[in-house]
């Protein structure tokens, strides 16, 4: 632990450094944009992040994991830019980089060690996020409660649920097939196949 605190203290100093380019980077752009921005970064994080790190035992090479962490800080300097004071920018891409930089790797520490243990600070976590969300917006903060809801707990019971309609699986892709009632389809009576003509098969002929 003691070999990483002057990595850690030159990242303070660097982040402390760069506060007064972070504020002043976005100072002629309207609010407006620099939300829209921010906005559109958290929804690219979200999209690309690699959710099976945390649990993966292997070394995650690929590129979305580098671009999801580009997106979110950049959506957390974009906010800093807009911040009262210098201490405040300090604060918030410091928090940032702790939450989308090195969260990951703690929590992915816990989880090998006691799967308990990260259950309960994934929960501590939501509610920490809740509270702090809902102290400036309690719509918010509904919202997002809802929303980890839905994530959580409804959407994986909805894809169970759709799994017994699945009529066969073949192949490592898990390739189905919908079972369809066999009421809800008209069946209509297969006509045979037409004879070819003679000019036909011997055009056919030709061909091959």
């Amino acid at each position: 632990m003691f070999s990483s605190s002057p990595s850690a203290y030159v990242c303070y100093l660097c982040v402390y450094g760069l506060t007064p380019l972070l504020r002043s980077l976005a100072a002629t752009t309207s609010t407006d944009s620099i939300v829209a921005l921010a906005v559109g970064g958290g929804i690219l994080h979200l999209a690309l992040c690699d959710y099976g790190y945390i649990t993966n035992s292997g070394v995650n090479d690929r590129l979305t994991g580098a671009l999801s962490l580009g997106c979110a800080v950049m959506a957390a300097v974009l906010l800093a830019s807009r911040m009262r004071s210098e201490i405040e920018v300090f604060a918030q891409v410091l928090l940032s980089l702790e939450l989308f930089l090195l969260s990951p790797y703690v929590r992915r520490h816990v989880h090998r060690h006691s799967v308990t243990a990260h259950l309960g600070l994934t929960v501590v976590m939501v509610a920490v996020a809740a509270t702090l969300l809902f102290s400036m917006s309690p719509v918010a903060a509904a919202a997002y409660g809802v929303a980890v809801v839905a994530v959580t707990f409804m959407v994986p019971a909805a894809l169970v649920r759709a799994h017994k309609f699945k009529a066969h699986i073949s192949g490592p892709w898990d390739e189905a097939a919908p079972h369809i009632p066999r009421e809800l389809v008209r069946l209509s009576p297969v006509k045979p196949p037409k004879p070819y003509s003679v000019q036909q098969q011997q055009q056919q002929a030709l061909e091959q």
